[in-house]
């Protein structure tokens, strides 16, 4: 056998183990940052199967374009068909990288999409304070607001009046929650901020935060829009946990694949799909889109969800 056909071979068996740890519920910080090449894994296979396929190497083609089916099935996102025409509530998303973010960037983009409510990660005192000063509040009369130094604070804003505000306790970073009302029904609206693994050795808090999400859905009486950095892609076995009983992720129940938002500032393109809104069962995201925000190392994220 050739040296080529053994790096062929190599890539394929490298990739499959790659691909494998998508379905392993892993807690090492270096294995989950591996997951998140899951998406990129046709761009080493496909070469490497062509090859092969060149070569008559008829079983290692056959593993090869099993593989690419299979990493690009894990990827793709078919829209969801959408309910009738209906009223619909708009949700923002973004992390402003410990008060860095530009303020009039962020506010410029709520009312350029018309946004409804809108989650802050990372929201410092400072910055809580620019936001006002620059008219937050008069786009949006009502919030909930846990501005901490460095990563931990969170916040939220909304069009619609919030009752019940309050914080989610037992999350590593401000997680902030209200209930409103859209469409005569009750709806939480929830802005969190997810630890990441890298903080720890086995991840212990990431996951913790994930469950504690979780067992939100799982026993919160109102339907919840949970919105923010969970600092994970659906290629993670945790997050996709949360994706269950109706719960879906706005992107891609909007059939929108490879939507990126991490890093945001730098010269190539975002690698990461790390920011999600997740919609229950009673709301269908019919519309999914980042836009960027200077001074952020996320894009912004935004969504029209409508009851079904």
């Amino acid at each position: 056998m050739t040296f080529l056909k053994w790096a062929c071979w190599i890539t394929l068996v490298v990739g499959a183990g790659v691909l494998a740890l998508r379905y392993l519920p892993l807690r090492s910080p270096a294995l989950l940052s591996l997951v998140i090449a899951v998406p990129y894994l046709p761009l080493a296979m496909v070469p490497a199967t062509v090859t092969l396929l060149a070569t008559r190497e008829r079983i290692g083609s056959i593993i090869g374009l099993a593989m690419i089916m299979l990493a690009i099935g894990t990827q793709i996102a078919m829209p969801v068909t959408p309910p009738h025409a209906a009223e619909a509530m708009r949700i923002m998303s973004i992390n402003v990288a410990k008060g860095a973010a530009d303020v009039d960037a962020v506010i410029d983009a709520a009312r350029l999409h018309e946004v409804d409510a809108i989650a802050v990660q990372e929201l410092t005192p400072a910055f809580a304070v620019a936001l006002e000063a620059a008219g937050m509040s008069g786009i949006f009369p009502f919030n909930v607001l846990r501005p901490d130094d460095d990563a931990r604070g969170t916040g939220l804003w909304s069009r619609f009046p919030i009752s019940n505000p309050r914080q989610l306790h037992g999350f590593g970073f401000a997680c902030v929650a209200g209930t409103i009302e859209f469409g005569g029904a009750k709806y939480d609206l929830v802005a969190t901020h997810i630890t990441a693994p890298i903080q720890d050795q086995d991840s212990t808090n990431w996951i913790a935060d994930l469950a504690r999400v979780d067992a939100l859905i799982e026993t919160n009486l109102n339907p919840l829009v949970v919105a923010g950095d969970f600092n994970a892609t659906v290629d993670h076995k945790q997050f996709r946990r949360l994706l269950q009983d109706g719960t879906q992720d706005a992107a891609r129940q909007a059939g929108r694949s490879y939507v990126n938002t991490f890093p945001a500032n730098w010269s190539w393109p975002p690698f990461a799909a790390l920011d999600h809104i997740l919609v229950p069962s009673e709301l269908t995201a019919t519309a999914f889109d980042t836009v960027e925000i200077a001074g952020s190392d996320h894009l912004a994220i935004l969504s029209a969800l409508v009851q079904r």
